[in-house]
């Protein structure tokens, strides 16, 4: 897998919750995401209290759907954040930033 725009879906096997992302560039933004589980770091808490509780062997990574053009991305996944409802996703708008989290002003600038 190259380059590749989608949506994916990041399933906790025991208990059917998931956390619904898009990404320019799937493998590179799972990895991202193991590693943050990994460490105990991720944007989610739910999500990273979950892999804790179950491990890392009860979550499966899939691909939703594939995107023709990134432009698509946001929008796409906003349809299925709507759809699905996920219960590991902080924020429930596609491409907002998850609640409480603040940028510097050098950042926002």
């Amino acid at each position: 897998m190259s380059t590749v725009h989608a949506i994916y879906a990041i399933e906790n096997t025991v208990n059917g919750q998931m956390y619904i992302g898009s990404a320019h560039n799937v493998r590179r933004r799972w990895t991202k995401h193991r590693v943050e589980l990994r460490k105990g770091a991720h944007h989610s808490e739910h999500l990273q209290r979950a892999f804790a509780k179950y491990g890392e062997a009860a979550f499966d990574f899939s691909i939703i759907e594939y995107v023709d053009s990134k432009n698509s991305l946001l929008r796409r996944e906003q349809i299925w954040l709507d759809f699905f409802k996920p219960a590991y996703n902080v924020a429930k708008v596609a491409g907002s930033p998850p609640a409480g989290l603040t940028f510097s002003a050098e950042t926002r600038a």
